[in-house]
């Protein structure tokens, strides 16, 4: 298998099989590649707060930080993050979302944390 076009957070990309000896594309063998997906984000607790470490997506200008399903802070780069005004002992879902400059996003999986009191 020869990667044709490589797989972002953003697009999927493009692999075939390709002959070792002349170098041609066997034909009918192109299939796509699962865009890359986004780790879960690391998230410390505080007392009624959170500091979301919001880590680099290639492509992307803005990203989303979303508790509980909800946005909360909206960012240009990556960096550390602190939510406020949460609520103490119970427990918070935390979701990056990156768009890239069309407008594309891309989600990275939950994490969930217990904030303290």
């Amino acid at each position: 298998w020869k990667v044709l076009e490589e797989a972002t957070a953003f697009k999927k990309g493009t692999r075939a099989k390709v002959c070792t000896v002349c170098g041609n594309e066997l034909a009918a063998t192109k299939e796509s590649i699962a865009e890359k997906k986004l780790a879960a984000p690391k998230v410390k607790a505080g007392k009624k707060k959170a500091t979301v470490t919001v880590k680099p997506v290639e492509g992307a200008v803005k990203y989303q930080i979303k508790v509980n399903g909800k946005v909360k802070k909206t960012v240009t780069k990556a960096k550390k993050v602190t939510i406020k005004k949460l609520k103490g002992g119970k427990k918070a879902k935390f979701q990056i979302v990156a768009f890239n400059a069309e407008g594309v996003k891309a989600a990275s999986k939950t994490k969930s944390v217990k904030i303290k009191k």
